[in-house]
């Protein structure tokens, strides 16, 4: 006989009625993708992260879950369901325009909010490729949703950058919360970091009370706790996770990804978006450099990581040698480029290299109008190369990258993929997009620390579908180059 566990569910939250099984917790819990190294510095932790709190548990991990468990425990969920689902001005998109009528709606951008509409009791994930026009969609919907709305961001370049993209479609005046300033309006731009700062205060309160839909932008870097409290306080009736990557093939991606809002509502690949002409095409030349570094015995697993990257990939000479030669190949060939680095030492060893090329940087420390101001310039041809750090993966709009020289030298996928995705969105005059990726190729493993990385690069680029051509370092950058346009142009050729 099957044990009854009464319940009812929210939008935001199931709320269970006691009785109900002591460790039925477990059946909403996951290990973080670095908690081994987390227990280490927590002790007693057993690397486990609880999203049921209490009687409470997210809806969408809840109904994600419940029938598997009602198999597995011979439990079964008496449920309530008192979902309320947002109110819409319209019925379809059929014939719909935006106020300004001069951004045109595609076709996959309509379909997204159609299926939106119909789950926007709880919301979902919108899975689409990086230069797809995901905030375009949120634009969409924003425009047809009754009362108000939130999109969040977690980098002070994308509010600004955000508020203006909304203003342009939407022809209202656009709200911020976040960079000192609390200003709340039918629609709001928003950063995590000030919605939580500020969550127990009245102001707060009451935009939750007033919040149809929230969206939360770049969602596979807002699955923390910060945002689920958030959550928590606003509950919003639907709350939309926008990501181009996101491995729901994991516990630790999959879990709290629903809890924030929900399973995926639309997907929109890469490929599909270059073959119906929505995104730019692209090739990589997988650029290796050669370097045999000699560490004494036990040396290598002795030093930290961090002294490993800065000694021996920031300060490489074999690498800068390339980055640089391609830098001035690109600047000489008319190439609006980006280099992609992780460390600020970095950032400025290419500036002062490159300081004849009139390069502008990005990083954390430039202020964000600054930071946004030089975005424009570059679109507007008045900067024509730009030295970016890990800021340059949070969906910043760079329309007019000819070229991305990505020397970072990370092994994260997701990363990989977002920053490739930069350099997807079309505008006039553009061809395509030419990536090097700058890697490090040993003759034997464990004399070079990065090569491992390199491969876990490029594995993450070929799930693109993208062709990745794999060259050693030669200091032939115009050979490169030469390549990456013919392969560039037999790709145009075929589509």
């Amino acid at each position: 006989m099957r044990t009854v566990v009464k319940g009812e569910v929210g939008n935001r939250f199931t709320r269970l009625v006691y009785p109900f099984p002591d460790d039925l917790s477990d059946e909403f819990i996951f290990r973080p993708k670095d908690y081994y190294w987390q227990m280490k510095r927590r002790r007693g932790w057993d690397g486990y992260i609880r999203l049921m709190k209490g009687s409470l548990v997210p809806s969408g991990l809840f109904l994600h879950r419940y029938k598997q468990i009602e198999r597995e425990r011979k439990l079964h969920f008496r449920l309530r369901d008192l979902r309320r689902h947002v109110q819409f001005k319209v019925d379809s998109l059929e014939g719909f325009q935006l106020p300004n009528k001069s951004i045109e709606i595609w076709e996959h951008q309509s379909l997204a909010v159609e299926r939106m509409m119909k789950r926007s009791n709880i919301g979902g994930i919108i899975l689409n490729a990086t230069g797809s026009g995901k905030t375009m969609i949120a634009a969409i919907y924003f425009a047809i949703m009754e009362g108000s709305g939130i999109f969040v961001v977690d980098e002070l370049t994308l509010l600004y950058q955000t508020k203006e993209a909304f203003e342009s479609a939407l022809q209202e005046e656009i709200g911020v919360i976040g960079d000192q300033e609390f200003d709340p309006k039918r629609i709001t731009v928003a950063t995590i970091q000030t919605l939580h700062k500020y969550r127990q205060s009245k102001i707060m309160k009451d935009l939750g009370n007033n919040c149809s839909a929230m969206f939360l932008d770049e969602l596979h870097l807002q699955l923390n706790e910060r945002t689920r409290a958030t959550l928590k306080l606003l509950q919003p009736r639907g709350v939309f996770g926008l990501t181009a990557t996101l491995e729901l093939q994991k516990d630790y991606a999959l879990f709290p990804a629903l809890a924030l809002s929900g399973p995926v509502v639309y997907n929109y690949p890469y490929e599909k978006g270059v073959r119906e002409e929505k995104l730019s095409p692209g090739t990589v030349v997988a650029v290796d450099v050669m370097r045999h570094i000699n560490f004494e015995e036990g040396e290598l697993e002795e030093l930290p990581y961090t002294v490993l990257y800065g000694e021996y990939l920031v300060m490489s000479p074999e690498r800068n040698e390339a980055i640089f030669a391609l830098a001035r190949e690109a600047f000489r060939r008319g190439k609006r480029t980006a280099i992609l680095v992780d460390r600020i030492a970095h950032i400025e060893l290419i500036m002062d290299e490159l300081a004849d090329l009139n390069p502008q940087a990005i990083y954390g420390a430039v202020p964000a109008k600054v930071r946004n101001r030089a975005r424009k310039d570059f679109d507007a041809g008045k900067v024509p190369l730009l030295v970016c750090n890990r800021v340059f993966r949070k969906g910043v709009d760079i329309k007019s990258l000819d070229v991305i020289i990505e020397a970072a030298g990370g092994r994260d996928g997701n990363d990989v993929k977002q920053k490739y995705g930069r350099g997807a969105r079309i505008v006039s005059g553009k061809t395509g997009l030419i990536y090097f990726d700058i890697g490090d190729k040993a003759p034997t493993r464990g004399c070079n620390p990065f090569r491992d990385a390199t491969l876990s690069r490029r594995r993450a680029l070929r799930e693109l579908k993208v062709t990745v051509d794999p060259q050693l370092w030669r200091n032939n950058a115009g050979y490169l180059f030469d390549l990456a346009e013919t392969r560039l142009k037999g790709l145009i050729s075929t589509k």
